[in-house]
């Protein structure tokens, strides 16, 4: 996670961060973590990824992530936070 605005903001103001996936007929599922987020934290936040294996949430037509966050002190202006996901597929080509 990378916070974009305001340009002089941190991550502080978070205690914690769980990220999950979901799509239809399938359980949602956490599948990373930034827990005990230190107040000393930047304005880029890397969080703990679960080993969960996603490929039947991959194979759906669509899915969605939900961030549930717990903040430890109020913020009095919008933050704007860039999320970026990287999914790694180990796919085997048909007809070789």
């Amino acid at each position: 996670m990378v916070l974009k605005s305001p340009t002089n903001g941190d991550f502080s103001f978070l205690d914690e961060v769980r990220v999950f996936i979901d799509a239809d007929g399938l359980n949602e599922t956490e599948i990373a973590t930034a827990l005990n987020i230190s107040a000393a934290v930047d304005d880029e936040l890397e969080l703990d990824t679960d080993d969960v294996n996603l490929m039947e949430f991959l194979k759906k037509d669509k899915f969605s992530l939900r961030v549930y966050t717990v903040t430890d002190e109020a913020i009095v202006q919008d933050h704007e936070i860039e999320v970026n996901s990287t999914f790694f597929v180990d796919a085997k080509i048909l007809g070789n």
